[in-house]
């Protein structure tokens, strides 16, 4: 048996009650959490220091 790890970020924003669809990754050659995270604020995703949630362009 033979395994793969994708790693993807989503939203953590929330309208109107409803939790942001917003997700980035989905490459399995993205070896790492902090390279993933690199990778999507080249795209405008962010993550407010000292805080442990992500935010899609749309909610940044």
């Amino acid at each position: 048996m033979s395994g793969l790890e994708i790693r993807i970020i989503t939203c953590d924003a929330v309208d109107d009650g409803e939790v942001c669809d917003g997700e980035y990754g989905g490459d399995p050659s993205v070896e790492s959490l902090d390279a993933l995270r690199r990778e999507a604020a080249e795209e405008g995703w962010r993550r407010l220091p000292g805080d442990d949630v992500d935010y899609c362009p749309h909610h940044s």
